[in-house]
This record gives structure tokens, sequence and C-alpha cells, in this order.
């Protein structure tokens, strides 16, 4: 006979303040979040009093017991424990201090409010309602399972080609990509299921990790309309580009800030991402962030917003800005990770050369773009201009038709 072996852990959150919590123990998801309320002060609850614990994003745990430690005054001290589970009240109940312990105490003791609650559980919130002078509360303390690692089953249109599983609860899945079909490219993945649309909604890119909260499924989604120019800039003149890192597909972002800056993942789309890049000679520019207007340039080691003259090394698809401070080299780098692990841009002592580093083309603000978890019906995408004045795009059964900014689909009878 095989005995399955199920491991809980402990969470505590001790009572600091009336606002706050200080927790302990091992915390269910990468996400999770806590936070407390008490209208009197720190754990003291009068007649008309509440205490509240609120934990969200629990990512689905199997509760095994809630415990409370609790006091009350000498002789008196009454009230109301209720428990609600995302939204199903688990727990309620009700009475003095004396009821539940025998006697009344001025020290805590452990109350048992939950045991072995049933269902998964993703938001909690614990309410200690004061209904005669009062009940003091020091501690929570959480005894839980974590929940099974997640499958996610992936789709291109009605057909799954894949299933990935966690390794374990909580470690996420590495998302995968996808070859380009003919006129559609693979832009990432979709928690819903959409036929076409001209505004892309929120997804996740290849290779980020996605963290599932139950069993369930991920389409994909493809472009089709005008390719996006991918290609690195390998001729230099005055324009608006993105500066980018092509092995980790990371592009600067933003403007400086306590020396720094930002990076996302490409996205040829993004206003914040788009700078005026101003060729001064051949090896000398300006850096200008488009959407606002302000320069980016170096104070010591540090960037800051300041129109500052960069150096520029090109060669082929390899363009890289950097300055001498001294007698060295920094480079506008994109990848620099801090002591807490955090990534950024910044200057960084290096040389100039054999780097991913390079200027890309932000995507055209003009051009259309049609958007589909289902690239089995738009296989092949005809435009037919009417007049000069009306487009039709033709996919499947489906024609978009175009006519003085408006919009409008209609299926092909």
């Amino acid at each position: 006979m095989l005995l399955a072996i199920l491991l809980s852990f402990v969470m505590t959150f001790t009572v600091e303040s009336k606002s706050s919590v200080k927790a302990d123990g091992t915390f269910p998801s990468y996400d999770f979040d806590a936070s407390y309320a008490c209208t009197y002060q720190k754990g003291s609850v009068r007649a008309g009093d509440t205490a509240t614990l609120y934990l969200y994003d629990l990512g689905g745990i199997q509760i095994d017991s809630i415990v409370l430690y609790l006091k009350s005054n000498k002789t008196a001290g009454s009230g109301i424990i209720r428990v609600q589970a995302d939204d199903s009240r688990a727990a309620e109940m009700s009475g003095s201090y004396k009821d539940w312990f025998g006697a009344f105490s001025t020290d805590y003791q452990p109350l048992t409010v939950l045991r072995d609650y049933p269902r998964s559980v993703n938001n909690l919130t614990i309410d200690i309602i004061g209904t005669a002078n009062s009940l003091h509360v020091d501690k929570y303390v959480i005894t839980y399972q974590a929940p099974p690692a997640y499958t996610i089953q992936l789709k291109i249109g009605d057909e799954t080609v894949n299933e990935l599983t966690e390794e374990t609860s909580h470690a996420g899945i590495l998302l995968p990509s996808l070859l380009d079909r003919d006129s559609l490219q693979f832009v990432g993945w979709s928690e819903t299921d959409f036929w076409t649309v001209t505004e892309l909604p929120d997804i996740y890119h290849a290779g980020e990790r996605f963290y599932p909260k139950a069993d369930g499924t991920l389409w994909s989604v493809w472009q089709y309309g005008e390719p996006e120019d991918t290609a690195l800039v390998t001729e230099l003149k005055t324009g608006s580009y993105l500066y980018v890192n092509s092995q980790t597909d990371i592009a600067l972002k933003g403007i400086p800030k306590d020396g720094k800056m930002d990076i996302d993942l490409i996205d040829s789309s993004d206003p914040d991402q788009v700078y005026q890049i101003t060729f001064l000679s051949p090896d000398t520019a300006t850096i200008q962030h488009l959407s606002t207007g302000a320069y980016i340039g170096w104070q010591g080691k540090n960037l800051t917003v300041k129109e500052s003259p960069w150096l520029v090394y090109h060669q082929g698809e390899e363009t890289i800005f950097y300055t001498i401070i001294g007698n060295d080299t920094y480079v506008l780098w994109l990848n620099i990770m801090d002591s807490y692990q955090n990534i950024y841009a910044g200057l960084f002592k290096a040389t100039p050369g054999h780097s991913p580093l390079g200027l890309r083309h932000p995507r055209k603000t003009d051009s259309e773009a049609w958007y589909t978890c289902h690239p089995e019906d738009p296989q092949d995408t005809e435009e037919v201009f009417i007049d000069g004045r009306e487009r039709i795009v033709r996919f499947g059964i489906y024609e978009l038709h175009i006519k003085e900014g408006k919009k409008y689909l209609r299926i092909i009878n």
C-alpha cells in the first residue's frame, strides 16, 4: 500500500499595531499579501469594535486549521468571530470568552475557529467583532496544505498542442514560443479565447513564467496585417528607435530615476520605449525620451535627465551608447543586477563591442494590425480597395470594412 504524505505549512501573523501585523512562516504563493485593521487599538476589541485580518492571493491552499490567540478582561469579554473564505462563510462562532475557555483570563490562550476546510482558498478574511468589553487578539496561526501543481493546456485555435504541468506547487510554467505562419505572427498567450480584435488584450509573452491558480487553458495569439520590423538597424541616421538587447528581448524604458532606468520586454508599440536619437556626428549622439521630451544623460556614474553627448560604437547590427569617465569606458547597459537581484539599466564599466545591444524601429502608428486566437480561419488575408475610400480585409468567413476611420465586421454569405 502506498501512503500519501501531505505536507502542512504554517504562517503566523502577530499584531504589532492597529494597522499592521508581522508575518512569519512559509507563505503560499509568489504574490501573497496580508493587511490588518482594528477600529480601537492594536488587538483590543471593545463592544462595537472590529479587528480584521485580510489575506490575499493564497493560491488555492487547503486550510488545516485557523487558531487565534485571545485573552479577555478579568470578568468580561464577548464577541463574534467570522471567517470568510473567498465568497463563502467558512466559520462563525459567538459568545463570551468564558463560553469558549471555561473562564475569563488575562493570559492569551489558543482558540481553534476553523479546522479541515474542504475547499481551496484564494482570499481569506478573519473578523473579530466585539459585543462586550473586551477581547484582545495577539496572533493568528494558520496551518495549511499547498495546492497541487497545476496543468495548463496550450491551444492553437481549437486544437490542443501541448500540456505543461508545474514542477512543484506555485513553480509556474515557462511559456514557449511558436513559429510564425505565413502572414501570421505569433505574439503570445491569452487566458481568454477570442476571434478577431483590433486592440491587443492582455497577453503573456513567450519566455515569461505563468503562475496558474487552477488547471486551465492558454490560447495562442496571432497578429496579421502589416508585419512588425524586428530587425536591428544597420545604417545610423537621426530618428526614433528602441534601444534593445536582442538576446534577452529587453528594451530601455522611461527616463532616469535615482541614477537608474527601467527595462521591459520589447514592445515596439509602447511609446515609453521609444527614443529620439539625434546623431551629431557618426560617433556622437543625444538620446531623448520621445513621449516626455526628457533627455537621457549622465552625472558621474549615474544616469540623469540631462542632455549629454553619448559616444556611439556601431558595427553591423550592433549599436552601443557609451561614455568615458576618468580613464574608464562605461556602456549604457540594459541588464545590470543589484544586490537584491533586481534588473535595471545603467552605466556599466565595459569595452564596447561584441554585445547584443542595438537599435530597433518602433511600430508604425498608422499601420493596421488585427489579432486572433484562431489562425486556422484567416489563413489567407486579401486586401481590397474600393474607390480609394474603403478598405476590406477578408479572413475566413469574415470581412473587416474600414471607412473614414470607422470599422465594422460582417460575415460573408
